[in-house]
């Protein structure tokens, strides 16, 4: 959601220093999709995030995505499913009248059923620090829909250029516009939790 997450310090001593810092997302970072349905929990997962936090001069910046695909559950069915609702543009596509993934749950690479937003994105917006916590405000970009959401991020320094992060959002998918199509009578709340776990490592 990924998305997802922003962090950085004044572990770089402060403000003061001319030269910019880079952190890097690492080894071991994922982030976790809790999605309630009607006989359930449906619980996804990726570990495919990309993204660069910068500090300059006590100034922080950064971008992070996570391409749909990626995002796993096991069900190819579902997953394909997943990135009708996430990644389709409405006003072209068949769906939500239709599902469009084909037999082998795949969404077709051309034309109107293609996919339009292939990430979730998020940019950071503002970001301060208090004991051992970040709270961080910040732009999601979620089926081409944009919104400023404030996080709280929990943060462990594992060695001088490597520090852990994590922390818990929810989303209200109605908020970014996105339709999960019910399927008989089984359908799936509009409230997701997603839980952040970076690793984020100090590039010089």
């Amino acid at each position: 959601m990924v998305f997802i997450f922003n962090i950085l310090f004044a572990y770089s001593n402060s403000g003061a220093l001319a030269a910019a810092i880079h952190w890097s997302i690492d080894e071991g970072s994922k982030i976790d999709i809790r999605a309630k349905y009607t006989f359930g929990t449906h619980e996804l997962t990726t570990d495919n995030i990309s993204g660069t936090i910068t500090e300059l001069k006590g100034q922080y910046s950064g971008d992070f995505a996570v391409p749909i695909s990626s995002i796993k559950e096991g069900n190819p069915k579902l997953e394909c499913h997943l990135q009708e609702a996430l990644g389709l543009n409405y006003e072209k596509s068949d769906y939500p009248n239709k599902h469009i993934c084909t037999d082998d749950h795949k969404i077709p690479s051309e034309g109107l059923n293609s996919i339009s937003y292939p990430d979730i994105r998020f940019k950071i917006e503002d970001l301060r620090k208090a004991e051992d916590r970040f709270f961080v405000t910040g732009q999601w970009t979620i089926h081409g829909v944009s919104k400023t959401e404030k996080m709280e991020i929990l943060f462990k320094e594992i060695d001088s250029e490597l520090i852990k992060l994590n922390g818990k959002i929810k989303f209200n998918l109605k908020d970014y516009g996105v339709t999960v199509k019910k399927a008989f009578i089984i359908s799936v709340n509009d409230e997701v939790e997603v839980s952040i776990d970076l690793n984020l490592r100090q590039r010089r």
